[in-house]
């Protein structure tokens, strides 16, 4: 109606002019464009609320937190719209219809602004019953190779699950490369089949020696899913556009950052609707010592970047080489912030936004993990208090006090963390290398968990392996009780339900130019299922009471078999023995971590005692017979009772005779014992000689409490 009227004032006024009521019309729609796209991009806290629902359920109302959400905001559910209620710039409500979880499934879950093209990360929605325990094996026919000929190796540190074909499976990106092409390295996409397998696309572009990270975002707000690689020897960031189909077009020349770039992060940091990078430069051999950096790409919404003012921000001087990054909004004002894993000294560095494409570091810096190096890092609402967190793998130090696998730092709302104690994982000091991880549910009970890159090298043959930890709710992570052996040489994991089962999966890039593809399975199908043995080197022993022997004891891990170890002491040992163990913990053995394909090896030394002699003197007054201390008069009566016989004996005559030798000899033995000479009496205590079963055991609270034990036939002489 308005522009019906203005329309005829200006046919009036101006002669019909229609010129300028384009003008009008074109300023006016270009005003409402600038107004629309001024909403930020959403980002969704991981996890969802619930996380997960049973299949065949009724529908419920799902709550999702995060940050930069705008009233008139849209939940998705795998693309389509839900019915969706505004409570903050931090929270939306969307009703789920029973419909959506009537089978098992993965869906995807996104949030959109009004007015923006481009959608929020995105977090998976588990359908799938809840389960107390997980187990993976290898799709048929993997581990396989990744490629065309040359066969693409997964020499990046990022593998990136995502759909880049939008036909609702995922699929997977990362950097690769044929070793003998002179072409270099380029990225490599493996397009899901949905059955846990996945067929290889040709080598793509940039083709340049270096390539190392990669992530994904929609960078020109088609709606298809492109790649941002980080070229770590030319100090570059190549932007990829998806064309939708698995191909990829390279947007522009690469753009340059600081040193050596590894890792990235993906998010709208100046809240203007366009994604943007957070890219880490490692500043790895570029420098005399490491001097890492973070350097920002604002989005200009067309697949290309402008580095925002004041970037790069170089790290504080306490830190060494920086490795990984997380995002998130640490501190509550609505604006998101980012998590560093530093290097050397297993420090955090945390870069708190301003809303305009500028950080600033917290008061307090750094955080300590206690670890000699961190790896991974990862942000989400473990302990469900609504406040993000951060779960850390990295090397266990024992000069830092902590061998586990992974740190949990739990946030305090403000940009500040609180480390959990003695959490979470398997370590080993610095002979487990703990460098990358993935989070997802995996056992379907809305918690997030954590799936852990390991190398156990302390051995003479390098275990390479996945530690699965399952969230308790609290903060802390409770291990499986086995684990998943790999080919050697892992370099990056991921995750996502790539068999279509609604349960996560395990995607990671192995040696030698190889993808491992591990989907989960009922309740453990293996026929020689994960556990440990104990053996003795020697199973028969001989030793003289009163000496020791040894022998040398082995703990080896079966079938991926690991979880904490408590040796015992042994049993079946005789009266007066006892056992010691080398190296000795208290209280017993070795409580110590078993990995997969390890080996505790220590000596036992069984110790017996020697029997004591009681002894017997007499005195010089003669008041002790020769079979102890006897009263002289009772010794007389004794000798005394033959005498009476002697009388009614036919050789009573030979008595005056009897009776002088009987004197004589009497009068010796008292003499004999009035000089105070030994009488050696019957043995007693000690380790009584025989043979005799000692058995020495191990035990673990894992896989619902395991024993085993070592027979050793111990012959006391």
């Amino acid at each position: 109606m308005f522009a019906h009227q203005q329309s005829q004032r200006s046919i009036r006024s101006f002669g019909g002019s229609v010129t300028r009521i384009a003008i009008v019309f074109s300023f006016l729609c270009a005003f409402q464009v600038v107004a629309l796209t001024a909403n930020p991009v959403p980002f969704i806290n991981n996890p969802l609320v619930p996380g997960a629902a049973v299949p065949g359920g009724p529908g419920f109302t799902l709550t999702v937190n995060g940050s930069m959400f705008v009233s008139g905001a849209t939940v998705n559910w795998n693309g389509q719209p839900l019915t969706t209620t505004f409570i903050s710039q931090s929270q939306l409500t969307a009703a789920v219809p029973a419909a959506d979880i009537a089978v098992a499934s993965t869906a995807s879950i996104t949030v959109t602004n009004p007015g923006s093209n481009v959608v929020s990360n995105d977090v998976s929605f588990q359908v799938t019953a809840p389960e107390s325990m997980v187990y993976f094996k290898e799709a048929p026919g993997y581990p396989a190779g990744v490629g065309t000929p040359g066969a693409p190796a997964g020499v990046g540190m990022t593998v990136v699950a995502g759909d880049f074909l939008g036909n609702g499976k995922p699929d997977l990106a990362f950097v690769g490369g044929a070793g003998t092409d002179a072409s270099g390295y380029g990225v490599s996409l493996v397009v899901g089949n949905g059955d846990g397998t996945f067929t290889s696309s040709p080598l793509q572009g940039p083709h340049q020696v270096g390539l190392y990270g990669v992530q994904r975002g929609d960078f020109n707000g088609d709606g298809k899913q492109d790649l941002a690689v980080t070229n770590w020897d030319d100090n570059t960031v190549t932007i990829m556009l998806g064309n939708g189909d698995g191909t990829f077009s390279q947007a522009g020349s690469p753009i340059p950052v600081g040193p050596a770039p590894i890792a990235l992060g993906v998010g709208d940091f100046n809240h203007d609707g366009n994604l943007d990078l957070a890219v880490l430069n490692s500043d790895v051999k570029k420098s005399g010592s490491p001097n890492g950096s973070v350097t920002i790409l604002l989005g200009n919404g067309d697949g290309t970047f402008t580095q925002a003012p004041g970037s790069p921000i170089a790290k504080p001087s306490l830190y060494d080489s920086p490795t990984n990054i997380a995002i998130g909004d640490f501190d509550g004002d609505g604006t998101l912030d980012l998590a560093i894993a530093d290097g050397g000294p297993g420090s955090i560095w945390i870069l708190l936004g301003n809303g305009d494409g500028t950080f600033r570091n917290t008061a307090v810096d750094p955080i300590s993990t206690q670890m000699f190096y961190n790896g991974g890092i990862a942000a989400g609402d473990f302990n469900g208090d609504g406040k993000l967190d951060l779960v850390v793998t990295g090397v266990g130090s024992a000069y830092a006090g902590d061998l586990h696998a992974m740190n949990v730092l739990l946030g305090n709302g403000d940009g500040s963390f609180t480390a959990v104690k003695d959490c979470c994982g398997f370590g080993d000091g610095n002979s487990t290398r703990n460098f990358y991880m993935t989070v997802a549910d995996f056992n379907g009970d809305g918690r997030p968990d954590v799936a852990i890159l390991s190398e156990e090298q302390s051995i003479s043959q390098p275990a390479d392996f996945v530690q699965i930890l399952l969230n308790q709710g609290d903060g802390t992570f409770t291990p499986t009780d086995y684990s998943v052996l790999l080919n050697p040489f892992p370099t990056a994991l991921t995750s996502g339900d790539f068999d279509s089962s609604g349960r996560q999966g395990i995607a990671a890039l192995v040696g030698p130019e190889a993808l491992s593809s591990l989907v989960q399975v009922p309740n453990p199908s293996w026929s020689t299922p994960p556990n440990f043995t104990v053996s003795a080197q020697n199973t028969s022993l001989a030793v003289k009471a009163g000496g020791s022997i040894t022998d040398n004891i082995a703990i080896s891990s079966q079938y991926g078999f690991y979880g904490e170890i408590t040796g015992e002491t042994c049993t079946g040992l005789p009266t007066g023995a006892t056992c010691t163990f080398n190296p000795a913990v208290p209280p017993a053995v070795i409580p110590q971590m078993m990995l997969p394909l390890e080996n505790f090896q220590y000596t036992i030394t069984i110790t017996t005692t020697a029997p004591s002699y009681a002894t017997s003197s007499t005195s010089s007054s003669g008041q002790s017979g020769p079979y102890g201390k006897l009263p002289l008069p009772v010794f007389a009566a004794m000798i005394g009772v033959p005498f009476c016989f002697l009388k009614r004996s036919p050789y009573s005559k030979l008595l005056p005779l009897r009776a002088l030798a009987l004197v004589l000899l009497i009068s010796a033995g008292i003499s004999s014992c009035g000089n105070g000479t030994m009488a050696p009496n019957f043995p007693t205590g000690g380790t009584p000689p025989g043979t005799y079963s000692v058995m020495v055991s191990a035990t673990s609270p894992s896989g619902g409490g395991l024993r085993h034990s070592a027979k050793i036939t111990l012959t006391v002489q």
